[in-house]
């Protein structure tokens, strides 16, 4: 998924490294014109404006997704541990019943043979 996000990012600064370059033009064709492209210097400005935020954002937002993505990997191999020792225990466990059976059975005929010896 993180993978996914990435070329989105990557997706928006190319379109970011485009418009600074429209953004550019505007500016240049501006300078050209004179008083008369006045206005379009004001909305190159205001686009450079824009694009330096969606930077800032982009890049706030991949920072957020390493974070995120590190923390993904640690969720797993924490939950690998887990099953790791639950599958341990579980041995355990299964071997201490056996175990325990094992000698339950032996008590019960030690027991019974000791009751038959007394008849």
């Amino acid at each position: 998924m993180t993978k996914e996000i990435n070329n989105t990012f990557n997706m928006i600064q190319g379109i970011s490294l485009q418009s600074k370059l429209l953004s550019f033009n505007a500016s240049v064709e501006a300078a050209r014109a004179g008083q008369h492209g006045r206005g379009f210097s004001i909305v190159a400005q205001e686009i450079q404006s824009s694009l330096k935020e969606i930077e800032t954002i982009t890049q706030k937002c991949e920072l957020q997704t390493t974070l995120i993505d590190g923390s993904l990997k640690a969720l797993k191999v924490n939950s690998e541990m887990t099953v790791t020792t639950y599958e341990e225990h579980s041995k355990y466990i299964s071997i201490s019943i056996d175990e325990s059976a094992s000698l339950a059975s032996k008590k019960n005929s030690d027991q019974i043979f000791e009751t038959l010896d007394r008849l």
